[in-house]
């Protein structure tokens, strides 16, 4: 559970809630994109880079930054660094993911320059930040590990991605510009993005299953193999790395379901499925790129990063995210109006009926847009994009309502 001292270090919500309010308006523009996405485009075609740009900077790493700033202090027992400048930081990220985005997208070299120069300073920046937050922690564990090799690789993944940003709009940089697209996507996501999940997926699933005294093991050589298997690649040992990633992700689904078996609450609410669906599409996901490598398919391997993308990555935000909110909500907003007057419980904040809608709707467009791709079915992809696009909406209306009980000390007050 979170200590006393862990929430006053916490920053104050706005710093968080900018992140998640703009990543949850990303994401409903990034389901819009995709009703006009050509998923035939090559994985190579900067029109499928941009949109999966916005998707993983604008969606993703946008609700990832905001959560570290609250989950620092309690899995570092030591406040974030410094919350000076994080609104120009914030703004620098956001509008550089943007441009971008739509310079890949567009194919024009000064907004992708422009933008990918402002992306990468603002990571720099942040991660930073986020490795001297490491200077006041007294008890070191496997999660503060997962979570300082993050800040390290986030910082070798973007100098990477800058690169070869570099190198594909004309620069001539980079000798060997695939490996090192191929290096920076590949550093960026599992390398940083997937050390964060990890390392926070060690607090939260004990912390709302109320799953204690689970053994680590999985993730400690998760941990060891994903850092040697990062190295082996720098060196241009691709095939190692990429074994060793693939039995990292499949320790991590082990040490998940470890956790998710043993828990105390036995209700299987939303936040449960949307986690059970997310590492079902994880598993599965790494299986068709399996499967694509031998093959040398690469409708397999777009579906895998589908699934990766949208059944793993997203369902697991989305719970979390149903989770998180109205906490810090409840924490900043409600708990000091306790005994004053009538407050909500935790999950009255939340409107089940409409999340478990939304569930159902999630998991319906993301199985039907892939296989509508698969049999050349632009109507059953339509249909999935729409069922995203609705339960995308209905996500953002519950956040809303969460957030709106901010606002429960004002009727008393007037």
């Amino acid at each position: 559970m979170l200590s006393q001292s862990a929430i006053e270090m916490a920053p104050p919500f706005n710093v968080v809630s900018r992140y998640f309010i703009l990543g949850s308006i990303s994401l409903v523009v990034s389901i819009i994109g995709l009703l006009f996405l050509d998923f035939n485009l090559s994985l190579l075609d900067l029109r499928f880079a941009g949109f999966l740009h916005f998707f993983l900077l604008c969606f993703v790493m946008c609700i990832v930054i905001g959560a570290l700033y609250q989950l620092i202090p309690v899995v570092l027992e030591a406040p974030f660094y410094t919350l000076r400048g994080s609104f120009v930081l914030f703004l620098l990220f956001f509008i550089g993911s943007l441009l971008l985005s739509v310079g890949m997208y567009l194919g024009k070299t000064p907004l992708m320059h422009s933008g990918g120069g402002a992306v990468y300073i603002s990571l720099i920046w942040f991660s930073l930040l986020f490795l001297l937050s490491f200077k006041n922690v007294k008890r070191w564990s496997v999660v503060t590990l997962f979570l300082l090799f993050a800040s390290i690789w986030l910082i070798v993944g973007a100098t990477l991605g800058f690169i070869s940003l570099l190198a594909i709009s004309g620069s001539n940089i980079a000798s060997d510009t695939l490996f090192v697209i191929f290096s920076h996507a590949t550093i960026v996501i599992f390398g940083a993005l997937f050390f964060i999940i990890m390392g926070v997926s060690l607090v939260l699933l004990p912390m709302f299953s109320l799953s204690h005294g689970v053994s680590t093991i999985y993730s400690k050589i998760a941990l060891v193999l994903l850092n040697i298997s990062f190295l082996s690649l720098l060196f241009k040992e691709a095939t190692f790395a990429t074994a060793g990633i693939t039995v990292s992700i499949f320790l991590y689904i082990t040490q998940s379901v470890l956790i998710l078996s043993s828990r105390i609450r036995k209700k299987r609410e939303y936040w449960f499925y949307h986690l059970s669906f997310a590492f079902t599409a994880l598993g599965v996901s790494i299986i068709l790129a399996i499967l694509s490598y031998i093959y040398g398919n690469e409708e397999l391997i777009k579906v895998s990063l589908w699934l990766f993308l949208i059944g793993f990555l997203l369902h697991f935000i989305i719970g979390h995210l149903y989770k998180i909110v109205p906490f810090l909500v409840w924490y900043e907003y409600v708990s000091p109006h306790v005994g004053k007057i009538k407050v909500p419980m935790l999950h009255e904040m939340i409107e089940e009926k409409l999340v478990n809608i939304q569930l159902l709707l999630t998991i319906f467009g993301t199985l039907l847009f892939p296989l509508g791709f698969l049999i050349e079915s632009k109507l059953l992809s339509l249909i999935g994009s729409v069922s995203l696009l609705a339960a995308t909406l209905m996500l953002v209306i519950v956040l809303y309502k969460s957030y709106k009980f901010k606002n429960i000390g004002e009727k008393n007050d007037n």
